[in-house]
């Protein structure tokens, strides 16, 4: 399976001195492939994504910057996940890894968040066809600039 996918609008800022409205964009690509080895099933998902606004990736809220005279400006970010599953019957277990790299710096003024990774494994049992139960642990890392941490 290959999927392409993308959004656009705005986001209103307030600041200050009042309220305007940054764009938001994203465009995405994503890659499926599932490989049956006699009772189990493989996959492997792969998704990536560039864009910029809306706090979109792995941790990130920060979707804008606001500089010394009040103008707030969208935050570009590329980043993406891999995905490994192992399933068998109504079992199924994923091991997910993700990363998110907003800009330094944007109209003169730091970024505070600089890379966000996530990792995560997760298992589901489909007590229905529509249905899951499941259990996931995840832990996400959020690495600020020294300057502003």
């Amino acid at each position: 399976m290959v999927g392409v996918g993308g959004s656009v609008g705005s986001v209103r800022v307030k600041t200050p001195v009042g309220g305007e409205s940054v764009e938001h964009w994203a465009a995405g690509l994503e890659l499926f492939l599932p490989y049956t080895l006699g009772p189990y099933t493989l996959s492997l998902g792969a998704k990536g994504w560039v864009g910029q606004g809306a706090g979109y990736g792995t941790a990130a809220d920060q979707f804008a910057v606001v500089d010394a005279a009040w103008r707030p400006e969208s935050i570009r970010s590329v980043g993406g996940f891999l995905d490994l599953g192992v399933a068998r019957g109504r079992w199924a277990v994923h091991a997910i890894v993700g990363r998110d790299d907003p800009e330094d710096t944007v109209r003169g003024v730091a970024v505070d968040r600089r890379l966000n990774r996530t990792v995560l494994t997760n298992v589901t049992y489909a007590l229905t066809k529509w249905l899951d139960l499941g259990l996931e642990y995840q832990l996400v890392e959020t690495r600020y600039s020294p300057s502003l941490s």
